[in-house]
């Protein structure tokens, strides 16, 4: 029964987002409804309607999960205290209220430049500790599952993806702005895009290289109003097959060293071993998408003292290097809600937004959570959107930014969100410091004259 519910919020999902009137194309509520759906409400039909089989179990242990009203009543109240934070008419007006002034394009475009050799160079001393980019590569997916120990310059892993804003910010001044450009623009520009693939694979994450073409369409889509279905329908088959075969992929790459043979070689094992699902679509759902829905589960089902937002603070702490400041980092949700998960540390599941609310605080710290997600998606979005055709990079941006507000729902944890987009984070506010000018209006009330 609650399989028909789960299946129906999603129609009534895809009837308000056609039917509701929007500014853009794509918005903030746009990518939110398509991540919600793939992680909340499609996973808790699918593991609805799999109770009593072997396929109820979760990905983590072999315990069968039972037909569970709160779950239910948490996406279905968590997706419309979202919908109530986001439709806040203050944070809409609030929003309205800051002024973006953009330097010249020539001051980004030196910008970007600084943020690719800077990039480059974190990419280069990353990789020396281990023997070079080939070795570096090869051994990402170990050091990922804590296989391999981490070198003393595991910290600049951290901005080696600075190398995807190099690209966003490159791109739009070669393809966004009617000025002409030199050829050592469009050479800048490839060699972005080339440390930006590098990037990728040193970060064996499947996320990263689906994300950084988004950005790229999805920015050309809001600058021009064109959309393109054969693209997408064509990229979303790709990326499909990619996150299929993406584990398998990262694994073959501990071959590299022994050259492309010995790589296909891994990779045609790794597809025919027992634990490779195959081209299942019903296992690639399940084992990628339903981990906020299990986490609800554990949530809601396990013994633990509240966590009252602390995580937020942790989040701050965890960015000075252990070696540097001697403090002993304390166990985070995402490590907590793991243990409970699968009973062991092998790697972190992250909660989830709503789970996260319900470790803070229960019912009331899921509707915090919830509320003041909204409110901050709009309240963001209000301030970008009227710059979108004004400031030339700021489609690009526009997007990524977008991908920040969606991990937070994906994410949860505060501590593994800043350690995952530290990156993006850190060149954002460089951008906003180094190039741009921030003001706020200042609304003056005049009274009128019979009051006077």
């Amino acid at each position: 029964m609650l399989a028909i519910t789960y299946l129906g919020l999603i129609i009534f999902i895809v009837f308000f987002e056609i039917t509701r009137s929007k500014e853009t194309k794509i918005d903030f509520l746009t990518l939110f409804h398509l991540n919600f759906c793939l992680f909340y409400a499609l996973p808790g039909a699918i593991l609805e309607a799999s109770l009593g089989t072997s396929s109820s179990a979760t990905r983590f242990n072999n315990e069968f999960q039972v037909s569970d009203l709160q779950i239910a009543l948490a996406i279905f109240g968590g997706y419309f205290f979202i919908l109530l934070g986001f439709h806040s008419k203050t944070a809409e007006n609030l929003g309205k209220k800051i002024i973006i002034k953009s330097s010249s394009p020539t001051k980004v475009f030196l910008y970007a430049v600084c943020l690719l050799l800077f990039a480059c160079f974190s990419i280069y001393i990353y990789s020396l500790q281990y023997g070079g980019f080939m070795v570096a590569i090869s051994k990402a997916n170990l050091i990922r599952a804590g296989a391999e120990e981490r070198g003393i310059f595991s910290f600049f892993k951290r901005f080696i993806l600075c190398s995807f804003v190099s690209a966003y910010l490159l791109g739009s001044y070669i393809f966004c702005q009617k000025i002409k450009k030199g050829k050592w623009a469009y050479i800048i520009f490839g060699i972005s895009v080339i440390a930006s693939i590098i990037a990728f694979l040193m970060s064996s994450s499947r996320a990263p290289l689906v994300n950084f073409i988004l950005v790229f369409y999805l920015g050309y889509v809001l600058k021009t109003g064109k959309f393109s279905w054969l693209f997408t329908i064509s990229f979303t088959w790709i990326a499909a097959l990619f996150i299929f075969y993406g584990k398998a992929f990262f694994f073959s790459l501990t071959a590299l060293p022994e050259g492309f043979t010995a790589f296909i070689n891994r990779f045609v094992e790794a597809n025919n071993s027992p634990d490779s699902l195959g081209f299942n679509v019903y296992e690639l759902l399940k084992q990628n998408f339903a981990y906020p829905v299990d986490s609800l589960y554990v949530a809601f089902h396990k013994v633990y003292n509240p966590r009252l937002f602390v995580d937020w603070y942790y989040s701050f702490i965890s960015l000075v290097p252990e070696k540097l400041s001697n403090i002993e980092k304390p166990e985070t949700i995402s490590e907590i809600n793991t243990r409970y998960l699968t009973q062991g540390n092998e790697y972190v599941i992250q909660p989830g937004l709503l789970a996260y609310g319900i470790y803070v605080m229960s019912w009331p710290g899921m509707m915090i959570n919830c509320i003041v997600y909204g409110w901050f998606g709009r309240y963001v979005q209000s301030i970008l959107s009227n710059y979108l055709q004004k400031i030339f990079w700021m489609p690009f941006i526009y997007i990524l930014i977008i991908q920040i507000w969606i991990d937070i729902l994906l994410v949860g944890d505060p501590v593994l969100l800043i350690q995952i987009n530290f990156w993006s984070l850190t060149s954002i506010g460089l951008l906003l410091l180094l190039t741009t000018k921030l003001s706020i209006i200042n609304q003056i009330i005049t009274l009128p004259k019979r009051l006077k």
